[in-house]
């Protein structure tokens, strides 16, 4: 420590005396000694924590037995729980704000693999690619530097391109750089490709593209000349947890789902070795499922060992626009072995006899997720695989238009799925009298066109609401269809006993001009009960 205290100004001799004698006896105490540029921020920071918090536990100031605030993370809820791969220039980010933002999310609970962190110089090195598969989160700290490092570069690359069965967050940290240099790369600027020693035209290709990819990605600017470190870090690590919530609570979900699909899912595993089955080229399932698409996905992980090839679109509305797209997509992922690369557009286009002729000689399942109500463009792929697959192939159509997949498309088999993991309460609830006096088609677009709006629709006939009144009680708004079996009077009686509350309630006159009076809304429809239309 440096005693010289002739360099402090407006001090007199009384007081420069006295901190010098001040500092003196500073030296003689236990301290630590912190340097920045070797000192691991976060690390370092605990372990004068760790030594406060010893004082105050010695001296009675706080208890012995307090223990931190338990994680509200539970590592045994999902396989993946919890994994977040940093990605980072050691140069630039690893002793400052990596050690930060890795302790934080490390003190709620979340796991972190950073590779060839100093700190875990002991244990063994990180298979980078494992670690990118299996992370639920993939944080990026782009920074001066960055491309600097060949190993940063081809990790972002591997991140951008591995496929994964779960959901994923790619998360940029613009630090201390513009995401435009990113974006662009332009000539002298922080990411000028110019900075990589010794690559090839072909890797700086796919860096650039991984990049310009990446960069268009919603993530944050962290300027340090201008924000406090803590609270950048902290918005950030609060936004990975937001994430890994969702993802354990989607995933206990699907547990659920599949204890409660269990019994349908013994029906399809009948169904596939059953003789009509067998006896057919190709056969059609249609899957209705209103809520979160689950189902599809469980048929694929239950039954894709009895089939040669697995192609699975999980939502046709994204992945597939036209038959061209569909064409090489069913190729790609039917034909290809194990490890190799999609198949090129202009390979599928130039040898599609060949590739159609090999198809036809597979076992395949096909599976269309989140259909959405675009039917020419529907009918259009059905025609491409019935034209393309053979030998007992199963095709799975699941969308939660019940129309599109029960009225516009020939099944072989149709499955409709309860929505008994969605809260009891609902929101919405339509009762009727009786469903021979309504068209089936009116139910579906009026219980479908709520659905699209994310309300939770449940249908309550007249017998099942003069056996249970207390069924409709939590519903905020009834919708109730008044037809020859079910008069205004008829339902106001039952309703009067079922709830205490209030719910908005609105009355469809199907069809009948009713002669009834009521207060409330009535929207009456015009039916041809001749055509049933």
């Amino acid at each position: 420590m440096d005693m010289n205290m002739a360099t402090s100004k407006w001090s007199t001799d009384d007081e420069t005396k006295r901190w010098i004698e001040d500092l003196k006896a500073l030296q003689k105490l236990r301290g630590f000694e912190y340097k920045t540029e070797t000192a691991f921020e976060w690390e370092e920071l605990s372990n004068i924590v760790s030594e406060v918090k010893a004082f105050l536990i010695s001296h009675d100031i706080i208890p012995s037995n307090r223990d931190d605030a338990e994680s509200t993370w539970k590592m045994d809820m999902n396989p993946y729980y919890g994994s977040v791969f940093l990605c980072h220039n050691k140069m630039d980010t690893q002793r400052n704000a990596v050690s930060v933002f890795r302790g934080i999310l490390g003190s709620r609970g979340i796991t972190c693999k950073v590779v060839d962190y100093e700190k875990e110089r002991d244990e063994m090195k990180l298979d980078v690619e494992k670690a990118i598969r299996n992370s639920t989160v993939q944080v990026i700290f782009l920074s001066e530097n960055f491309v600097k490092c060949k190993d940063c570069l081809e990790e972002v690359d591997k991140i951008m391109k591995t496929k994964r069965p779960f959901e994923v967050k790619i998360l940029p940290v613009f630090y201390n750089v513009p995401p435009s240099d990113v974006r662009h790369q332009k000539k002298g600027s922080a990411y000028d490709f110019i900075n990589v020693e010794s690559s090839t035209d072909e890797e700086r290709k796919r860096w650039a593209e991984a990049l310009y990819r990446l960069s268009h990605l919603m993530g944050f600017e962290y300027n340090t000349e201008k924000m406090f470190q803590w609270q950048t870090l902290d918005e950030i690590a609060r936004n990975v947890e937001a994430f890994l919530n969702k993802q354990a609570i989607s995933y206990n979900n699907k547990q659920k789902r599949e204890n409660l699909y269990q019994e349908e899912l013994d029906e399809v595993s009948k169904m596939i070795i059953s003789e009509d089955f067998n006896s057919k080229d190709v056969f059609f399932v249609g899957v209705y499922e209103r809520n979160e698409p689950t189902f599809a996905e469980l048929i694929v992980k239950e039954f894709r060992s009895q089939f040669q090839a697995c192609c699975f679109i999980s939502d046709v509305r994204v992945e597939v626009s036209d038959r061209e797209e569909l064409a090489w997509k069913l190729y790609s992922d039917l034909l290809r072995e194990p490890n190799q690369e999609p198949l090129s557009l202009s390979d599928v286009i130039k040898y599609r006899s060949h590739y159609e002729q090999l198809l036809r000689n597979k076992r395949c399942l096909v599976v269309f997720n989140k259909l959405g109500n675009d039917i020419d463009n529907l009918k259009a792929s059905l025609d491409l695989v019935k034209a393309n697959l053979r030998h007992g192939s199963l095709v799975i159509l699941a969308s939660r238009f019940q129309h599109v997949v029960k009225e516009e498309v020939k099944l072989d088999k149709f499955i409709s799925l309860s929505s008994s993991l969605e809260d009891n309460r609902g929101f919405l609830t339509i009762c009727y009298g009786s469903k021979g006096d309504i068209h089936e088609a009116f139910f579906d677009q009026l219980q479908e066109t709520f659905s699209m709006l994310g309300l939770d629709v449940h249908l309550m006939s007249k017998e099942t609401l003069s056996k249970d009144s207390t069924r409709p009680k939590n519903s905020l708004v009834i919708i109730c269809i008044i037809s020859q079996s079910l008069s205004i009077s008829e339902f106001e009686g039952m309703l009067a006993n079922a709830i205490t509350h209030r719910p908005k309630v609105l009355y469809v006159s199907y069809g009948l001009p009713s002669k009834e009076s009521t207060s409330k809304p009535c929207f009456k429809l015009k039916v041809n009960f001749e055509e049933s239309e």
